[in-house]
């Protein structure tokens, strides 16, 4: 008996080394895990808001001269940062 030209015992040992390795593989059982709570989330989202309010803080009273001051060439002001960064 032939299947797609394939006798018996090659039809066997085919499936016979699909199983075998099939067995093998051994896919991630928590490809989908949830990393962080919603009270961890919540931490870390609350730290970050309170971060950004002390840098607004700290940086709302410069005058021009403290805003775009460097302490040499090589070096960044404040008004150097990128405005999506604060």
């Amino acid at each position: 008996m032939r299947i797609r030209n394939l006798s018996v015992s090659q039809l066997f040992y085919t499936i016979l080394i699909v199983a075998a390795l099939n067995s093998c593989y051994d896919p991630p059982r928590n490809l989908y895990k949830k990393v962080w709570t919603d009270e961890d989330r919540s931490f870390l989202v609350s730290g970050l808001e309170r971060s950004f309010a002390s840098l607004e803080g700290s940086i709302e009273d410069l005058n021009e001269e403290q805003w775009y001051f460097k302490v040499d060439s090589a070096s960044w002001s404040i008004a150097d940062v990128p405005v999506a960064q604060l």
